[in-house]
């Protein structure tokens, strides 16, 4: 993927190469323009003469089956960048999946995307990554568990009508834009074609990378314990905390259990375990039912105080990033007087986080980011 601007830098990263590319500037918003967003499925490709055309690959009969064969998705939409500039982002997920039997099988996953850059020079960031590796299947959800070039990847995927429905996926220390690499929660990647004598050589010998036992559920090895909750689901604003896994809520710690992100399609539960902050990222189902779409480790470095923009409530906050106003942000930040908030991405982890407008996907700001937020009590 050619890409072509002012200035480049590459960032090789666990799981996940990053390439983040800028023009200078000072300005920043973040989808704040117009959205136009289409979904595409990716063109099919032409099988080897010994492999079935795609016509002759039922659906799975089985939960613990899912038929052999290359998915894919391809998806364009477009977002106004950190200096108002309308960007072009493309973004291309395939799996290839070899079916065991027993519910087991060999996978590949190639994910490559950009996004526009929210930050003060614009421009776009993208993020590429291949990991290769086993799935298993465990109560009713396919988990991926492999390694990258760089080190071990996770993923988590349903399958049905010939129709591969990813949940969550991402690599170790992959960084601020390795999710970037993965498509979004709940994204179909339909069936294109049988495999290849090649790609079914490539997937039994590993394509040169060493996966983890068939047997280890993606879960085990984690970069933190909570990845296995992606996917579950609990009454809106009611988190489980200790089927969670997590210490329950303690008003000394947090000041707010959750906060929904204006559009409202996103709930941010600030959550501990001992010592240790993460925020459990939820998306709105039907019937009052939230469902788990991330949950990612908070930097030790990160402020102490969580604070998210709100535009209705008993509290009202708004923020600005790098001077610029922007309304889908959540953070760990430092108190400062009459209300005001302050934070800057941390070198280190996570604790400045962006919800892409008109969805569901968090964006981990980079290093050196400035966040500033005042809240206001209403009738206080």
């Amino acid at each position: 993927m050619q890409k072509l601007l002012l200035s480049t830098l590459v960032l090789a990263l666990a799981g996940c190469q990053v390439t983040v590319k800028s023009q200078d500037g000072t300005a920043t918003t973040y989808g704040l323009g117009p959205t136009k967003t289409s979904s595409t499925p990716a063109p099919e490709a032409s099988p080897a003469p010994a492999a079935a055309p795609a016509s002759a690959i039922s659906p799975a009969t089985s939960n613990q089956a899912i038929p052999s064969g290359l998915y894919s998705a391809q998806l364009q939409t477009q977002h106004k960048d950190g200096k108002g500039k309308l960007q072009n982002e493309v973004s291309k997920f395939s799996y290839l999946v070899e079916d065991l039997g027993g519910g087991r099988a060999l996978v590949k996953f190639i994910g490559e995307g950009s996004a526009a850059d929210p930050g003060g020079f614009g421009g776009l960031m993208s993020g590429e990554t291949q990991a290769i590796g086993f799935a298993v299947y465990n109560k009713g959800v396919w988990q991926f568990s492999g390694k990258s070039e760089d080190g071990p990847c996770e993923a988590r995927f349903t399958s049905d009508n010939n129709t591969l429905k990813h949940l969550s996926g991402r690599c170790s220390g992959a960084g601020n834009w390795g999710d970037l690499a993965w498509p979004r929660a709940n994204t179909p990647l339909k069936f294109v074609r049988a495999l290849q004598a090649s790609e079914r050589s490539m997937l039994q010998t590993g394509g040169g990378m060493v996966p983890k036992a068939a047997s280890t559920p993606a879960s085990s090895g984690s970069a933190h314990p909570y990845l296995g909750l992606i996917g579950k689901t609990f009454p809106s604003m009611q988190l489980p905390y200790q089927a969670f896994g997590f210490d329950g809520y303690n008003s000394k710690l947090e000041a707010t259990a959750f906060a929904e992100m204006p559009e409202g399609k996103v709930v941010i539960y600030p959550v501990r375990k001992g010592s240790a902050r993460y925020v459990l990222i939820a998306g709105h189902t039907n019937g009052n039912i939230d469902r788990v779409l991330d949950v990612r480790p908070v930097a030790a470095s990160a402020g102490k105080r969580f604070i998210a923009a709100s535009e209705e409530g008993d509290a009202v906050t708004t923020c600005t990033l790098n001077g610029k106003r922007v309304s889908q942000v959540f953070a760990y930040t430092q108190p400062g007087k009459a209300g005001s908030h302050f934070a800057t991405a941390s070198s280190k982890g996570e604790s400045v986080w962006l919800v892409q407008p008109g969805g569901t996907q968090v964006i981990a700001l980079r290093q050196g980011e400035k966040l500033a937020c005042t809240q206001v009590v209403m009738g206080g």
